[in-house]
C-alpha cells in the first residue's frame, strides 16, 4: 500500500530497525537530540558518553538507594516503550559498592 505517490513515483511504507549507521557524523547530535527528555531525577546523577547511559544514585540508607534507582529505571523503562526502543540486556549492568 502506497503512502506518497508523485506522478509515476510511489513510496511503500515500510519498517527500519535501526536508526543511524555506526561512524556517521549526526549520530551522536542524533542521540543528544532522541535522548534530552530521557526520565532523570534529583536524587541520582545521569551520565552520559556517546551512546552509553549510566545511572548513579548515593545514600546512607542501601534500601533508599535501591527504591531511588528503581523508581528511575521504572521510567526509563516507561520511556523505552513509549519510543519503541530496546535496551541491550547485555550491555546493562549493576554495580553497588557500599563506601565505609
Amino acid at each position: 500500500m502506497p503512502f506518497h505517490q508523485s506522478g509515476e513515483v510511489s513510496f511503500d511504507l515500510r519498517a527500519f530497525k535501526a536508526g543511524v549507521p555506526r561512524g556517521s557524523v549526526l549520530g551522536p547530535i542524533l542521540y543528544l537530540l532522541f535522548t534530552a527528555d530521557l526520565p532523570t531525577s534529583e536524587s541520582l546523577t545521569t551520565g552520559t558518553y556517546a551512546n552509553d547511559t549510566a545511572i548513579l544514585a548515593a545514600h546512607s540508607d542501601q534500601k533508599i538507594t535501591s527504591i531511588i534507582l528503581q523508581t528511575n529505571l521504572n521510567d526509563i523503562s516507561n520511556w523505552l516503550k513509549k519510543w519503541r526502543i530496546k535496551a541491550n540486556e547485555t550491555k546493562s549492568v549493576k554495580f553497588h559498592k557500599q563506601i565505609t
